[in-house]
């Protein structure tokens, strides 16, 4: 798809360059000149992709997240431990483990 950009009556050129830049990387353009300036082995290419498809997944997990809340996570992550960093009636250790020399 070839990038247009009509400079309008009264804009600053500096301003349409930089709506050019804009739609370049929205494209991936500057991505794939990159990418097409030396020779890519196969290997690495499988590498660069797996690690794309790996960001993708995350985020989109990321957006997910954010939509749709986990039940019960309104008290926040350090709640359900007890709190604090002194040992657990247990023995054990809280969530931030034991700190000093008496714990």
């Amino acid at each position: 798809m070839p990038i247009k950009i009509t400079v309008r009556e009264d804009e600053p050129i500096e301003k349409a360059i930089r709506r050019f830049k804009r739609l370049c990387s929205k494209e991936g353009l500057r991505k794939e000149i990159k990418r097409c300036r030396e020779y890519e082995k196969p290997s690495e290419r499988r590498r660069r992709e797996e690690k794309e498809m790996l960001r993708r997944l995350r985020k989109a997990e990321a957006e997910q997240r954010k939509e749709k809340p986990r039940a019960g996570a309104g008290a926040g992550a350090w709640s359900a431990g007890g709190g604090g960093g002194a040992a657990a009636p247990g023995g054990e250790a809280g969530p931030r483990g034991a700190f000093g020399p008496d714990a």
